[in-house]
């Protein structure tokens, strides 16, 4: 018999599970460019982090801010090395993220992350997805709605376990916030079934979708992913402060309407190590997107290397646990 931490445990795996189903299913249902299928990918992410926002706004946007930094190195490497011998690509995708890494990185500058920062970077990620080469096609399905209609079923299942599992680990633990077991145990869970989709670009596509696709990932965790943290982060305290007198438990919630609206923080870590790396990953890929130079094996390999680096200094400065 499963206590109460250990159910939550494995609730969380189930997530992980059910989210990545609805996900796979809704990815192979479009034919369309791979940014698109990119953006579906990035779902998972952005709903863990949107939950993970109702308690530590901060950890989701650093959670979003390193996924990114994952996908668009070791990703983008795996994606790479991965195409068959003598293949490479040079998508002109890849110019277009640079204005909303350094959106992302100059709104960590101010420290606080308030909701006219959030609008301000939600408007870059979609005039990025907008002029993102690609971006204007219409969306083309395989099987509409026979797939679609499942995998948002799907989706909100994963969602709805998900809430569960954190609500029974924080009463089991009498722990406010399970961050750790979120980003250590679920959001690996999740990277590593995202990169296998991401791996499959290259496979079944042109060399130039799997850096379409990583691009999209990117966009979505960083245009849309993160201003939905900002905003679920700084409207939850008042939410709650408006509905807690109306509650049985208003006084063991212990909340207040706050005087003012609230900043989300983001970790001093993630801006001075994840969010700058992602600068320095999309100048590095400007002259490919331009068509200068093509991204192939041993290009995979230097991105790989970049993340290994990026890995050990955020482990000694704890940007990977946000």
């Amino acid at each position: 018999m499963l206590d109460p931490i250990q159910l939550s445990l494995v609730l969380l795996l189930a997530a992980a599970v059910v989210l990545y189903a609805g996900t796979r299913l809704l990815w192979a249902s479009i034919s369309s460019a791979g940014l698109w299928r990119g953006v579906i990918i990035g779902l998972p992410l952005i709903l863990l982090a949107t939950v993970q926002s109702t308690w530590s706004p901060g950890s989701g946007v650093a959670l979003l801010v390193s996924a990114s930094v994952l996908v668009m190195t070791l990703g983008l490497g795996v994606s790479t090395i991965d195409l068959p011998a003598g293949e490479s690509g040079a998508s002109p995708v890849l110019r277009t993220l640079l204005p909303l890494t350094a959106t992302v990185c100059l709104a960590g500058f101010h420290g606080e992350l308030t909701w006219l920062i959030g609008l301000g970077v939600a408007a870059v990620g979609l005039l990025t997805l907008w002029t993102a080469d690609g971006a204007r096609q219409p969306l083309r399905v395989r099987s509409w709605p026979l797939a679609a209609i499942p995998a948002a079923i799907l989706l909100i299942t994963g969602l709805a376990i998900l809430v569960t599992a954190t609500n029974l680990f924080r009463h089991a633990s009498g722990s406010a916030a399970p961050t750790p077991v979120i980003v250590l145990l679920m959001a690996p869970a999740v990277l590593l079934a995202l990169l296998g989709l991401l791996s499959a670009e290259g496979r079944q596509q042109s060399p130039d979708v799997p850096q379409e696709t990583a691009t999209g990932v990117a966009i979505a965790c960083l245009g849309l992913g993160v201003p939905t943290v900002i905003g679920v982060g700084t409207l939850w305290p008042r939410a709650i402060g408006w509905i807690s007198p109306y509650l049985p438990s208003a006084s063991k919630l212990a909340a207040t309407q706050p005087a003012d609206w609230p900043a989300v923080v983001m970790p001093l870590s993630t801006w001075r190590v994840d969010s700058v790396l992602l600068v320095v990953a999309s100048v590095m890929l400007l002259p490919i997107g331009a068509g200068r130079f093509r991204l192939g094996r041993v290009e995979g390999i230097a991105f790989i290397l970049l993340y290994l680096a990026y890995a050990a200094v955020a482990t000694r400065t704890g940007s990977l646990a946000g």
